[in-house]
């Protein structure tokens, strides 16, 4: 680290101060996960009266401010996210918060660039964080899976309750049709016979007597012979 008190130009570098104290590096996210942060802080003087007069130990107030900050913007993110997508906007949360503490410290220094160089699981639970995203893949690939088979099964149930549905509905319109059929024909009938009760009697009773005899042999026997040998007509037998 160049030392502000012969230069207006500072840099704090938190993966060379890792190397003495790694604890620095490790910061514990918004989803409890451990990150190694590696992040490079640029700064230079802004008030030469403030810098020498308002602060003893410039670097270390950087130094510490830097860390605190970083620690307070992880702290509040996604271990996914600060890896990805949320890197710059990290970055610039951190520069303002360190610029905000400074001012109020009137520290005479301006904060102007802040690079996150690298963002990674420690080096002793990386195999269990790839354990975990293996697990997370694998569960997302069940998953998947699973809506995949039930986008197949449940149209076909529901395609089958439909079929029943309308089955069922079919039948009971058919039945229905039916008894109403019965209904008006026994209604039929019976204003017939009451119009006409002998009439009605006796076509019933032909009808009846038609339907029981239809499908019978039929033997014809002449009522006016003698006893004895009784003569008949083999009506079946003609038929032959």
């Amino acid at each position: 680290m160049q030392s502000p008190a012969y230069n207006s130009f500072g840099r704090y570098d938190a993966d060379q101060q890792s190397s003495t104290r790694p604890s620095e590096s490790l910061m514990i996210t918004g989803d409890t996960n451990i990150a190694d942060v590696s992040f490079v802080v640029q700064w230079r003087i802004k008030n030469s009266f403030e810098f020498l007069f308002n602060i003893t130990n410039p670097v270390e107030t950087v130094k510490s401010v830097a860390e605190s900050s970083m620690r307070e913007v992880i702290g509040k993110s996604m271990f996914a996210e600060s890896m990805t997508t949320k890197r710059n906007q990290i970055e610039q949360e951190v520069r303002d918060l360190m610029q905000h503490t400074l001012d109020d410290y009137k520290a005479g220094i301006e904060i102007y660039i802040v690079n996150l160089n690298d963002f990674q699981n420690p080096a002793p639970v990386m195999p269990a964080f790839l354990d975990v995203e293996t697990a997370k893949q694998d569960r997302e690939t069940s998953i998947n899976k699973a809506k995949s088979y039930e986008n197949s099964v449940v149209p076909k149930a529901r395609g089958e309750a439909r079929k029943l549905i309308q089955e069922a509905e079919a039948y009971k319109q058919e039945v229905v049709s039916i008894a109403k059929g019965n209904v008006a024909r026994f209604t039929s009938v019976y204003d017939e016979y009451v119009k006409a009760k002998d009439v009605t009697k006796k076509r019933m009773y032909l009808d009846t007597m038609h339907n029981i005899y239809m499908n019978t042999s039929k033997i014809v026997i002449d009522g006016k012979a003698g006893n004895g040998v009784v003569p008949y007509l083999p009506l079946e037998r003609l038929k032959k």
